[in-house]
């Protein structure tokens, strides 16, 4: 907003003189009422005008004069009042309701995860008693990875003997994005984040060379490599679309496949260009036109890496 000419006298009143209709109700910077409570209430500076605290605060901030008159003024000068006779609007109660509010809100998480952990030690004692004797499995811990939840895909890491799960950042003011969340499995501790994409994570994978190599795909476009040993993305790979899955060759290790969102794979090898293979769809009917059965299967394979139905 911009700042009013100051008046030429030494100290005039903007508001009306005492006894108009509007007097004592409303900031004479923002012209909206002041409060009792929060960040807009009442208070006054030297010069005995009333402003809403956050605008006088603001105002000072930008080295201006007070609204009102022409007396130099300075933050430290503000001082808050409590003048229940004025006409102030009370929003004491919707300060304690909002209180309220994140106080629920953060017993429902609780309640939220600690019924999880009922939930999985209820299918645990279910499972023994069936009878089932083709594993025994018990609940041992419960490990909170992201507060804000968020986490969609998991992969584990055999060399380092962690899990990987995605995350949005616990930090989004300063470091925004997503990456993963390392999880030892020794400890059952959630240990370092590690930042990868700007968007969702939609795929992890890992190759069978025991190099910790971490391929992830996310909503960015991009295909990226990142090294576990020095938590650092070696290898980005720009697909020009959103990509919804990867995974590695197994015929060979130094390939790598991302499935687009418009139904096509993307092929390529580290350190070279992505390659565009041909759509999933169209894929499906020229193998299944040339090699029966056997194509049909290998082509429904595909679509499920693309994320095609």
């Amino acid at each position: 907003f911009s700042a009013p000419q100051p008046l030429p006298t030494a100290c005039a009143p903007a508001p009306p003189p005492c006894g108009e209709e509007g007097e004592g109700d409303s900031c004479t910077i923002c012209f909206e009422a002041w409060t009792a409570a929060g960040e807009h209430r009442l208070s006054a500076l030297r010069c005995g005008h009333l402003f809403g605290f956050t605008c006088i605060q603001r105002w000072l901030k930008a080295r201006a004069p007070p609204a009102s008159c022409n007396k130099k003024a300075k933050r430290s000068d503000i001082v808050l009042l409590y003048a229940p006779k004025l006409k102030a609007l009370d929003n004491t109660e919707q300060e304690s309701l909002k209180k309220s509010l994140e106080q629920e809100q953060s017993l429902r998480r609780k309640a939220e995860l600690e019924s999880a952990q009922y939930k999985l030690k209820l299918q645990v004692v279910a499972n023994k008693l069936d009878g089932s004797r083709t594993a025994q499995y018990s609940f041992s811990k419960a490990v909170l990875v992201s507060q804000g939840g968020g986490c969609r895909v998991l992969a584990y890491c055999e060399p380092l003997s962690c899990l990987l799960a995605s995350q949005p950042s616990p930090h989004s003011t300063l470091l925004p994005g997503f990456g993963i969340k390392k999880v030892s499995v020794v400890s059952m501790k959630a240990s370092q984040y590690v930042p990868v994409h700007s968007k969702q994570i939609r795929g992890l994978s890992f190759n069978g060379q025991q190099d910790s190599l971490l391929l992830s795909a996310a909503l960015d476009n991009t295909v990226k490599l990142t090294s576990l040993l020095t938590n650092t993305v070696v290898q980005t790979y720009n697909a020009g679309r959103p990509v919804w899955s990867c995974c590695w060759s197994l015929d060979n290790s130094n390939y790598v496949y991302a499935g687009l969102n418009n139904g096509s794979v993307l092929s390529t090898t580290p350190g070279t260009p992505a390659r565009t293979c041909t759509s999933c769809r169209a894929a499906l009917q020229v193998a299944a036109r040339h090699a029966g059965s056997r194509a049909r299967r290998l082509s429904s394979q595909l679509c499920v890496l693309a994320g095609v139905p």
